[in-house]
Parts: structure tokens; sequence; C-alpha cells
């Protein structure tokens, strides 16, 4: 449901679930639906899970959220700061 509602497939309750994800994560949200689909097939095939295996889904999870304010901190706000500064130039 998360990968079909990202492309568009999933009907009205595809398009919630695709506001909600882009408004939380941003662009990263079309690598979330594929990393929960291979942590869900990786659990299904190994049932017995170590700590270590716990810790690696939540890193993967936090390393995205992280990625993605990278992202948006590199490229967005370079993008405002320019606006910013074509709008002090034009002031003057």
């Amino acid at each position: 449901m998360l990968i079909l509602s990202n492309f568009g497939l999933a009907g009205v309750v595809g398009v919630g679930i695709k506001w909600l994800e882009f408004g939380l994560i941003g662009v990263m949200g079309y690598a979330i639906p594929f990393l929960f689909a291979g942590n869900l097939i990786y659990l299904s095939v190994n049932r017995p899970l170590s700590k270590d295996v716990k810790w690696k889904f939540i890193t993967a999870y936090i390393s995205i959220v992280l990625l993605s304010a990278f992202l948006y901190r590199e490229f967005m706000m370079f993008r405002e700061w320019n606006i910013i500064m074509l709008l002090i130039y034009f002031s003057l």
C-alpha cells in the first residue's frame, strides 16, 4: 500500500498516506516503503531475532530521517537563502 500510494495508484486513501509520508520526511518518502518491505521480508524469513538485528532496523529508520533532514538543509535552505538575497538585492 505504501509503494502504491507513492506512485498515485492507491486512490483517496493512498493520497492521504502519500501526503503524510512526504510531509514528514520529504523526498526520502520514496525509500521508506522499500526499507519497510525489506524489513518485513527479513523478519518473516528469520524468526528468532537478536538485539543486534532490532537495533539495525531502528538505526536504518533513524538514518533515513537524518538523511532527509540533511538533504533538506543542503538543497532547500540554499534555495531559500538565494531568494532572500535576491529580495535584498532588488529592494536596494
